[in-house]
């Protein structure tokens, strides 16, 4: 196995995971190389989850998101649950900023009157 995954410090001294995914035969790196695969892109969402249970030992696991179009609502809602109002606040902030980059209007009228966030946004 030639991939590896470390824990270290950005730039900025955040705490990052850091996977070196190299493609071999061997059955683990098969494993981490479809893992990368699963982002779908060079950059995706992922939900983070972990178990801190144990005061000594806590166990993190990484599932990216992949494409949601497909997902239904009843699909998305448990994998949403988990995520903090603030945050979400602070996502549809970003999500905004970036459908405007992409010469898109977020029309936040249509969201509070029931429509979904598909159908609020604007070319």
């Amino acid at each position: 196995m030639n991939s590896k995954v470390t824990f270290d410090i950005d730039e900025l001294n955040n705490p990052v995971i850091n996977a070196d995914i190299s493609i071999t035969n061997d059955v683990r790196d098969k494993i981490a190389d479809r893992f990368r695969e699963s982002f779908d892109h060079v950059s995706n969402l992922s939900i983070v989850k972990f178990n801190s249970e144990d005061i000594k030992n806590h166990k993190l696991i990484i599932t990216p998101l992949g494409d949601l179009s497909s997902l239904s609502k009843e699909e998305i809602t448990p994998i949403l649950h988990n995520i903090n109002s603030y945050q979400m606040l602070s996502l549809l902030d970003i999500f905004c900023d970036q459908l405007k980059l992409r010469g898109m209007k977020f029309n936040t009228k249509k969201l509070h009157n029931g429509f979904n966030f598909k159908d609020s946004v604007e070319k």
